[in-house]
C-alpha cells in the first residue's frame, strides 16, 4: 500500500484492515453509446405490499440516455422475464 508523506492522517485499524487505499482512481468511465451497452439494475423490497401484492421493484438506469424504469412485481423470479422484455 503506497501513502504519500504529504498526508498527515492516521488510518484506523478497520481501513487497514479492509485494505483501503488512500488514492483514488484517476481513469473515467467511459460512457455507453448504444441502448444497451451499460444498464444498472437494482431489486428493492416495496415497504408496503401492493394491493395486487406486488412485493418488489425491479429499478434499471440505461447509461445512454439516463433514464430510469421501473418495473413492480410480485415475486423475484419475474426478474429475468422483466430484463428480456426491457431488451427488445
Amino acid at each position: 500500500m503506497k501513502i504519500k508523506k504529504s498526508i498527515s492522517k492516521k488510518i484506523c485499524e478497520s481501513c487497514l484492515k479492509a485494505k483501503q487505499q488512500l488514492e483514488s482512481s484517476r481513469r473515467s468511465m467511459s460512457k455507453a453509446i448504444a441502448f444497451l451497452d451499460r444498464i444498472h439494475v437494482n431489486i428493492k423490497d416495496l415497504l408496503l405490499v401492493t394491493f395486487r401484492s406486488n412485493r418488489y421493484f425491479l429499478l434499471i438506469k440505461n447509461d445512454v440516455f439516463n433514464m430510469f424504469f421501473i418495473y413492480v412485481i410480485k415475486t423475484k423470479n419475474k426478474i429475468l422475464l422483466h430484463l428480456k422484455k426491457f431488451r427488445i
